[in-house]
C-alpha cells in the first residue's frame, strides 16, 4: 500500500502543504488555511475523476476546517499536529487503496510529457524512477519539519526548552536560541539523513563533532548543555530511524 504512488504523491502534498502553513509555532491563521485547503484541492486535478475524489475533497475541507478551530483553543499545539498528520496518513492509506480505485489521469500526464522536446527539465522528469523519487522525497519531507514537530514535543514535555530569567521568580523562552536551534536542527536532520541513506555512516559522527565543536563554550552551561544533548540525540535518532525505514521500502 505504502508503495503505491497516487498515495506517495498526495502524502508528499499534504507534508508540502504542512511545511509551508504549518512552519510555525502559532496557530494556523485563516488565510494560511484557505491557501493550505485550496493547494491540496489543486493538487487532485491530476486524477483521473472518481467519486472518491468528492470524498477526498470533503475530508481535506473538514480537517483544515478543523484545525483552523482547534489550534487556537489547543494547548498542545504540536501534539494536535501530530495526531492530525496521523489522521492524515491513515485516512488516506483507505482512500488511495485498490478499493477506491483512484489513478492519475494518464491523458493529462501525457500530454504534460509531450512538451519534451521544448523543455529539458520535462525530458529529465520522464526518466524518472517516480516510485523511489517519491518514497525518497516524502523521508525528506519528513524529517524537514514533522521530526522538528516531534521532537520540540518531546522536548516541551520535559522541561527542557532553553529559558531566560526576565525576573528572579519569571522566566520566558529563550526565542532566538529555539529558532536557531530549529534551523540548526532542520540542517543537521537533512544531512544525516541522506548520510545514512547513502550508507555514508562515518559523515554523521563528523556532523554530530562539528555541532559539538562549535558549541562548547556554552556546554559550560549545564541546562544548556541538557538541552543541546538530548536535542541532537533526539534529531539524530529520528532523521536516523527515518532513512532506515525509507532504506526498508526501497
Amino acid at each position: 500500500m505504502i508503495l503505491n504512488p497516487e498515495y506517495l504523491y498526495y502524502i508528499c502534498i499534504i507534508l508540502i502543504t504542512r511545511l509551508f502553513f504549518q512552519f510555525r509555532d502559532d496557530p494556523l491563521a485563516l488565510r494560511r488555511a484557505v491557501y493550505k485547503t485550496l493547494a491540496e484541492s489543486i493538487a487532485l486535478l491530476i486524477f483521473a475523476w472518481n467519486y472518491w475524489l468528492a470524498v477526498i475533497f470533503l475530508l481535506i475541507i473538514i480537517l483544515n476546517i478543523s484545525s483552523l478551530l482547534l489550534e487556537k483553543k489547543s494547548s498542545r499545539l504540536k501534539l494536535f499536529r501530530l495526531i492530525l498528520l496521523f489522521i492524515y496518513a491513515i485516512s488516506f492509506a483507505f482512500l488511495f487503496s485498490s478499493k477506491t480505485n483512484i489513478h492519475f489521469n494518464h491523458s493529462l500526464i501525457s500530454l504534460f510529457f509531450s512538451f519534451e522536446k521544448s523543455f529539458v527539465l520535462i525530458a529529465f522528469l520522464r526518466q524518472l524512477d517516480w516510485i523511489y523519487f517519491l518514497v525518497v522525497f516524502t523521508g525528506f519531507l519528513l524529517v524537514l519539519n514533522e521530526a522538528n514537530i516531534f521532537i520540540r514535543y518531546l522536548m516541551e514535555s520535559l522541561h527542557l526548552v532553553p529559558q531566560l530569567k526576565i525576573s528572579r521568580k519569571e522566566e520566558a523562552i529563550d526565542t532566538q536560541e529555539y529558532n536557531r536551534g530549529r534551523v540548526i536542527g532542520i540542517l543537521e536532520r537533512v544531512l544525516i539523513y541522506f548520510f545514512v541513506l547513502s550508507n555514508h555512516y562515518s559523515a554523521v559522527g563528523f556532523i554530530l563533532a562539528a555541532k559539538g565543536i562549535t558549541r562548547f563554550k556554552e556546554l559550560e552551561n549545564r541546562e544548556f548543555a541538557e538541552y543541546f544533548l538530548i536535542g541532537t540525540l533526539l534529531s539524530s535518532i529520528v532523521s536516523g530511524a527515518v532513512a532506515l525505514l525509507i532504506k526498508g521500502l526501497i
